[in-house]
C-alpha cells in the first residue's frame, strides 16, 4: 500500500501501530483529563490498535508529518487501503480518523477474547485465519521501547515514527 502510493507521488508512512492498553489510555485523555485535542474513542483494550490489526499513516512533505494535507491525499491513502481489503477511518461515520487504516477481519470485542485466551499470538492466529491466510503468524509483533525525546515526542503524530518503520522493514525481510 506504501509503494503503490509512493508510485502515485504521495509518501505516506506508518506513524503509529501496535499499542499498549496504556498508551491507547493516555490518548483516550487527551481533550478530556489532560491538555491537547481528542485523537480517539477508544480506551485502552477498545481499539484495533491494542491488538496488532491497525496502524495509523501520514502523508510526508519534506521528510515531514503533513497532517493538514488536503482531503485528496487522505482519500487516496483511503482507496488505496480499500483496494487491499483494509477499513479506513476516514469513512467512520461517528469519528472521523483519516490516518487510521485497519484489518477488518475481528471485532475489538473478539479481539479482547483472544488476547485474554492466548494474547497477541491467538489474536493474530485467528485474524490470519480469517483473512485466509494459508499460515498463521509465527508471532505476533512485539513492542520496541524507546526513548521520547524533544517537544512533539509524545504527540500522536510524530511518536513511533521510526521505530514503526523500522518494524514494518523488519516484517518484509521476514
Amino acid at each position: 500500500m506504501v509503494a503503490d502510493l509512493a508510485a502515485q507521488g504521495t509518501v505516506v508512512e506508518v506513524v503509529q501501530g501496535l499499542r499498549t492498553f496504556a498508551e491507547q489510555d493516555a490518548l483516550y485523555a487527551k481533550g478530556r483529563t489532560t491538555p491537547g485535542a481528542i485523537v480517539t474513542q477508544a480506551r485502552g483494550g477498545e481499539s484495533n490498535h491494542n491488538f496488532g490489526l491497525a496502524v495509523d499513516l501520514c502523508p510526508f512533505t519534506s521528510d515531514k508529518p503533513d497532517w493538514n494535507a488536503p482531503m485528496a491525499v487522505w482519500a487516496a491513502i483511503g482507496a488505496s487501503a480499500a483496494a487491499q481489503g483494509l477499513e479506513w477511518g476516514g469513512q467512520w461515520k461517528k469519528f472521523l480518523d483519516k490516518p487510521h487504516v485497519q484489518l477488518p477481519a475481528m471485532t475489538v470485542k473478539e479481539c479482547a477474547r483472544r488476547y485474554q485466551a492466548g494474547g497477541l499470538d491467538a489474536v493474530w492466529a485467528a485474524a490470519s485465519q480469517k483473512i485466509g491466510w494459508t499460515e498463521a503468524l509465527s508471532a505476533a509483533p512485539r513492542l520496541v521501547q524507546k526513548r521520547r525525546t524533544g517537544r512533539k515526542a509524545a504527540s500522536r503524530k510524530t511518536r513511533g515514527r521510526k521505530g514503526a518503520a523500522r518494524r514494518v522493514r523488519a516484517r518484509r525481510r521476514r
